[in-house]
């Protein structure tokens, strides 16, 4: 049975900002598995690997994979652009990442940029950055082991990106997480998780996932701002397995500690007949 579905803008979307280019220009040249970069750098060709395919040596670079795919043999140790030193300012952009450990990981990351990537069939997360500032842009994670998108670190922002078929579709853990214009569906567990506090959700599909649509926790005990749902379709989530009803899986729920979130949403066929915790959010 199908269980969910993407609108054909943001297909187009994802499919555009990874299409090939030519491979001339733009910096040093990408040609072998495992090589490390320090300056704007270029993939001219899909690469195969065994071990990271490519690792970030500086900060503030630019990584184009120029609507190639890098594709690893599966294991968890390995990443697709390993950038586990923590080097700032890197932005990561143009194609396809699959089956490594994490597609993208960055550890202590602050600011890297994920644009027009899609990570799919990775053993854990397909996108896995720490640091503050941190953006996915018109990105998407697939079928990941773990989760499509994780972010941990304050004022992350996901824009127009996908997570769907990983355990969790997006999953934030900092405070003044932004995340719009997404679309999860079909994850085993949550398809939004934020945990932090006066975080944004809004303008986003979530469908058929397993235990909750859009789950937010906010963290003791002092919040800057509500957090904000908003403008979000919810739709038929909580049955895990497929097809079971406990009545306790909700569309939307937040467990606030200060004031209490604001906005109002469309949640339809959720598992919990109250679809929305606080009600006022749908």
């Amino acid at each position: 049975m199908k269980v969910w579905s993407m609108s054909a803008a943001m297909v187009a979307l994802v499919l555009v900002a990874v299409a090939p280019e030519a491979s001339g220009g733009g910096g040093t040249p990408i040609t072998a598995c495992g090589q490390t970069v320090t300056t704007n750098a270029v993939l001219t060709q899909d690469l195969v690997c065994t071990g990271h395919a490519i690792v970030v040596g500086a900060s503030g670079m630019t990584i184009d994979l120029k609507g190639f795919t890098i594709r690893g043999d599966g294991d968890v140790g390995d990443n697709g652009v390993d950038d586990s030193a923590g080097f700032d300012d890197v932005s990561v952009k143009n194609g396809v990442i699959r089956s490594f450990g994490h597609g993208v990981q960055g550890i202590t990351a602050d600011r890297m940029r994920i644009t027009g990537i899609i990570a799919s069939g990775n053993a854990s997360d397909g996108f896995s950055v720490t640091g503050a500032f941190v953006s996915v842009t018109s990105s998407a994670g697939y079928g990941n082991g773990q989760v499509g998108i994780f972010i941990g670190g304050d004022s992350a922002q996901i824009r127009s990106s996908i997570g769907s078929g990983n355990n969790y579709g997006i999953q934030v853990s900092g405070d003044l997480a932004k995340v719009t214009s997404a679309q999860t569906a079909g994850n085993v567990f949550d398809g939004i998780d934020i945990q932090g506090n006066s975080g944004t959700v809004k303008s986003s599909t979530v469908s058929g996932n397993g235990f909750a649509g859009i789950s937010v926790s906010e963290i003791c005990c002092v919040t800057v701002a509500p957090t904000v749902v908003l403008g979000n379709r919810v739709h038929g989530n909580g049955f895990s397995p497929v097809g079971v009803s406990d009545l306790s899986g909700l569309g939307i729920g937040v467990n606030f500690v200060a004031a209490a979130p604001v906005g109002t949403n469309v949640a339809l066929g959720n598992d919990n007949p109250a679809e929305c915790n606080p009600a006022s959010l749908c």
